[in-house]
């Protein structure tokens, strides 16, 4: 039925949590080291270069046909039966290490609560994602819309307190500091932290209308994560170099520490 079918919003939050992950926090601060304010040009150079490259192909193929079994079944088509296994034995490992996400979880958890039993957490919370996949995917979108909007209000927030900190100088002290060379190393690095969204095309036989939303929700939630990435480097580059004299300042700084 279409109401338990992915809508185009429904993938356009499955693709935004694709792409916001930790590379936002500690690829952000590495990449200022290499080409200093200009990260934020970085940033859309970086979204550029993955839609061009990475998600072209994705963006083809999946405005093209409707695969059921989203790579797995790509691969299995246009390079047979045995890439296609590989390509499930990459992915089953690959896997594994989901079990380290909740690691992460935990280790931010027990720093609000402290005290709790960190295994315990992770087992509460993976099979918490386990049944909503279970009871199906449309379980999950929800779920995902949710933390959508948790993450949209996170970001924004450390936007709004970090932009009354740019400074005016912002284009001439600290920008492009180690030449094109620095800022082409940033731009290269940071391709990784606006990467993710190409995954939605796995879900094609979940969605309602896959050859028409999948190509534009992985161009859109690509283009809306990185110029969101651009703000927030922005007030976090500026406020990373005006001496760490704010609460906000001094935070960033720790961050970059």
């Amino acid at each position: 039925m279409d109401n338990k079918k992915l809508s185009r919003m429904d993938l356009f939050s499955m693709a935004v949590g694709q792409i916001i992950g930790v590379g936002i926090m500690t690829m952000t601060g590495i990449a200022i080291g290499f080409t200093g304010r200009s990260v934020n040009l970085a940033y859309i150079v970086a979204g550029i270069v993955t839609i061009t490259t990475a998600m072209l192909p994705q963006i083809y193929i999946g405005g093209t046909a409707n695969f059921i079994g989203g790579q797995y079944s790509q691969i299995a088509v246009l390079n047979g039966q045995r890439w296609a296994g590989i390509y499930v034995y990459i992915q089953l490992f690959t896997t594994l290490a989901i079990s380290m996400f909740t690691l992460s979880f935990a280790d931010y958890f027990l720093s609000i609560f402290p005290g709790v039993n960190a295994k315990l957490i992770c087992f509460v919370v993976l099979t918490i994602l386990f049944g909503m996949h279970f009871f199906g995917v449309k379980q999950a979108a929800r779920l995902q819309n949710i933390l959508c909007v948790v993450l949209a209000i996170a970001i924004a927030a450390y936007i709004a307190l970090g932009l009354g900190h740019v400074q005016s100088d912002y284009f001439t002290n600290g920008f492009l500091t180690k030449g094109p060379t620095g800022f082409i190393l940033a731009s290269i690095y940071l391709t990784f932290a606006t990467g993710g969204a190409q995954y939605v095309v796995n879900y094609s036989s979940e969605a309602k209308n896959p050859t028409k939303d999948i190509p534009f929700v992985i161009i859109a939630s690509t283009a809306s994560v990185v110029l969101c990435y651009h703000v927030y480097s922005s007030s976090r580059s500026s406020s990373c170099r005006t001496g760490c004299k704010s609460a906000f300042e001094r935070f960033c700084c720790s961050i970059y520490a």
